[in-house]
């Protein structure tokens, strides 16, 4: 359990991976004490977000509190992955990222979750063609390799 003495406390479920670890593994994120379960959870090619105790409302970006009820009293939870595309734009060009080649379109969607309304999550859109994206088409979550690390993509539903 994260405590910051008393204010908040983030129940999360056990990993084999220490906060060590998860910052040599992944150099340039900016990983906290309220994160680091999602982090964790990333190298386990699991999908972990925090989740109210007292409303049950999943919280996405990441907070220390509820922002629906106020509550202090979270714990990260696995998503199912289920989701349909909310939004989807294709780079041409971007920031370096390690195994993107821009000289072919690189789709990225955001997709929102099946477990609540406005709980979306970003990431790479893969084995799809372009011309078959469409908005609300069912999407689950997938697992890339990115500096020889897992990183989470939406491929089509069923694919």
């Amino acid at each position: 359990m994260l405590d910051d003495g008393g204010q908040t406390s983030i129940t999360t479920d056990p990993s084999l991976i220490s906060d060590e670890e998860v910052v040599r593994r992944l150099p340039g994120v900016r990983i906290d004490e309220d994160n680091a379960p999602h982090w964790k959870g990333i190298l386990e090619k699991r999908l972990l977000f925090p989740r109210c105790q007292d409303c049950g409302h999943w919280l996405f970006p990441i907070r220390d509190l509820c922002s629906k009820c106020w509550s202090t009293n979270l714990r990260y939870e696995e998503v199912s992955g289920k989701a349909t595309l909310y939004l989807f734009v294709v780079n041409h060009v971007g920031p370096p990222i390690p195994e993107v080649d821009y000289s072919t379109p690189y789709p990225v969607g955001a997709a929102e979750l099946v477990e609540q309304d406005a709980l979306r999550f970003l990431a790479p859109l893969v084995n799809v063609d372009l011309e078959d994206l469409q908005h609300d088409m069912p999407v689950e979550l997938t697992w890339i390799i990115r500096s020889n690390e897992p990183a989470p993509a939406w491929q089509p539903a069923g694919s």
